[in-house]
């Protein structure tokens, strides 16, 4: 009991010190607390230190799942971030796709290597690469010429027109 009284006294007397410094809407809710600490008995202040316990835990609870909430939000933010970056480079992409199909509208000419290659079942194959987009057959020849004398043989002049693959003779003559 003297405890208890201890207790009382020193919050009393701290609340007092406290209560000079405060504005008047504060001192109205320390009277008010005030008188409710001297109507307590000693069991409703132990079950009013365990509630604050409590609720202190419970705050701490809340405060962990806040910190795990902001570190995922920081993740999404950084994935957000990444799929940005990952959209412009697409858009970029789809532009450059856009300029190089205009690039292939009208007549042009290719550079195609052919190479025979095996698969894993030791079966040849026939693979054909296309280099370059020339608009004149001259050009498309003076490359050849120059990727043939790199060793590579097989290295022919196909046509185009509108994207579309055709005869070279045919398409010298609309030139």
């Amino acid at each position: 009991m003297r405890f208890f009284i201890a207790i009382m006294v020193f919050v009393l007397a701290s609340g007092y010190l406290q209560a000079q410094r405060m504005s008047k809407e504060e001192k109205k809710i320390y009277k008010e607390w005030k008188k409710k600490l001297k109507s307590t008995s000693l069991e409703e202040f132990k079950a009013m230190h365990e509630e604050k316990d409590q609720l202190k835990q419970e705050l701490r609870t809340l405060e962990a799942e806040l910190q795990e909430l902001r570190d995922q939000l920081a993740t999404k933010d950084n994935q957000v971030s990444a799929l940005e970056s990952r959209n412009q480079q697409l858009k970029r992409q789809i532009k450059e796709n856009a300029q190089r199909k205009n690039e292939e509208k009208g007549i042009f000419f290719k550079v195609q290597l052919s190479f025979v290659d095996e698969d894993a079942s030791g079966n040849s194959v026939n693979r054909y690469y296309t280099l370059g987009i020339f608009r004149s057959y001259e050009d498309a020849v003076a490359f050849r010429d120059a990727v043939r004398k790199l060793g590579i043989k097989d290295a022919y002049v196909q046509g185009y027109k509108d994207g579309e693959r055709r005869p070279v003779d045919e398409l010298r003559g609309m030139q």
